[in-house]
């Protein structure tokens, strides 16, 4: 019992800190996203500061969802065998499982 419950510890200290380095990733991929769909459909020759404005928002976003990858990969991870919770449905990662898809450690 004792070990199920470490488990679970572990897991939600290692998923707040997986969403606090997001977080700042997440509002940043955001405002990008929102930056280039205004920029978008504007003529580049007529206005290249706008499309300056699109080209920057994009590699904004594209870094930022690389960032928000690469910490969802290192951090959020099941204590027991180090696998993701990815539902073998096909869902993607869990959000906040109960137990690990792989080992079946309890998680929450």
């Amino acid at each position: 019992m004792r070990q199920s419950k470490d488990t679970a510890e572990e897991f939600q200290k290692r998923r707040a800190t997986t969403w606090r380095l997001e977080k700042p990733w997440l509002a940043a991929a955001l405002l990008a996203g929102l930056g280039a769909f205004l920029a978008v459909g504007v003529d580049v020759l007529s206005e290249p500061r706008k499309s300056g404005l699109f080209l920057l928002s994009f590699v904004v976003l594209i870094v930022a969802i690389v960032r928000i990858n690469f910490i969802l990969m290192r951090h959020y991870r099941c204590p027991g065998c180090d696998a993701m919770p990815i539902d073998r449905g096909g869902d993607g990662v869990q959000l906040d499982p109960v137990q690990c898809p792989k080992c079946g450690a309890v998680l929450k």
